[in-house]
């Protein structure tokens, strides 16, 4: 197999779309961190690693990009693929291209299994799981009924407290991940992709969307301060911003679930979405010493 690097993201996408499209919603969170990266890198990012697989025939089998410092994103790669791809980035190291450092892996769970058992055997890392995670989607929108307030769009004056909920719900949902930048979560709230609902003028709940790509956008994150919770605050918030995004022209929405919550798998369920595969989170720890 041979593994190509792109320049940047629309000469990947040239060549990645059509295999990334077999399946939209498993592919989505690729997918969709390549079409944020169209215009260029994001303020203050390292260009992306952005490459492609092809078999000796000339089709394409694979693809994986990576944000640094963020883990590697892998969409649904058979263990093969996944191997050539943990192959070609070990020897990669020794070129200058900022991957020494990978923090981990995120992907479909066989080829991100694959992926972390190879790298942890050519680079003598520790692999272990930060999350087992579940992807939905939904198709048509059930809202609850009973939930107080109303859902509204963030704004710029909301900088602020959408910001502190990112850091927060990063703090408790991703603690071994990067921090987002607050120039992103003002990014998301001018492009109308962030949203907020209220419970008498009073936010009690933040939910975000992706951009779209390939007409499936993806829900999250989804957060609410502990002390309100159990309200149905961010259910439906979740389902108010998943039917203006079906709304909006959307095929189909998705989000990721953390499997050890089985409150979060259970709401999102009850407002239409259902399962479609299994992914996990690995982290790749420095050897014992």
């Amino acid at each position: 197999m041979r593994c190509t690097l792109h320049p940047d993201a629309p000469a990947f996408l040239e060549v990645s779309q059509g295999w990334l499209e077999r399946d939209r919603v498993v592919n989505n969170v690729v997918a969709t961190n390549v079409v944020m990266r169209l215009g260029g890198p994001l303020p203050g990012e390292d260009p992306p690693l952005l490459l492609t697989v092809t078999a000796p025939e000339g089709d394409l089998v694979g693809a994986a990009i990576r944000t640094p410092p963020r883990s590697l994103l892998l969409p649904d790669v058979p263990a093969e693929v996944a191997l050539a791809i943990a192959d070609f980035v070990a020897r990669m190291r020794t070129t200058g291209v900022p991957v020494a450092e990978l923090p981990g892996v995120v992907g479909p769970v066989a080829g991100a299994e694959q992926f972390a058992a190879r790298w942890s055997a050519l680079t003598g890392t520790v692999s272990r799981v930060e999350m087992w995670q579940r992807a939905f989607r939904l198709d048509r929108v059930r809202p609850p009924v009973g939930v107080p307030g109303r859902f509204r769009l963030a704004t710029p004056s909301d900088l602020d407290l959408c910001f502190g909920w990112m850091g927060d719900f990063q703090h408790e949902a991703l603690p071994g991940q990067h921090r987002t930048r607050r120039e992103l979560t003002a990014r998301s709230i001018a492009d109308g992709r962030m949203g907020l609902w209220e419970d008498g003028d009073r936010p009690v709940s933040m939910v975000g969307r992706s951009v779209p790509a390939f007409g499936v956008i993806r829900i999250g994150p989804v957060y609410t301060p502990p002390q309100l919770r159990g309200r149905g605050y961010g259910s439906a918030a979740t389902a108010e911003i998943s039917r203006r995004a079906l709304e909006s022209g959307a095929t189909a929405c998705t989000l990721n679930t953390d499997l050890a919550n089985p409150t979060s798998n259970a709401i999102y369920q009850r407002i239409g979405y259902y399962p479609v595969a299994d992914a996990v989170s690995v982290l790749f720890d420095p050897p014992a010493t």
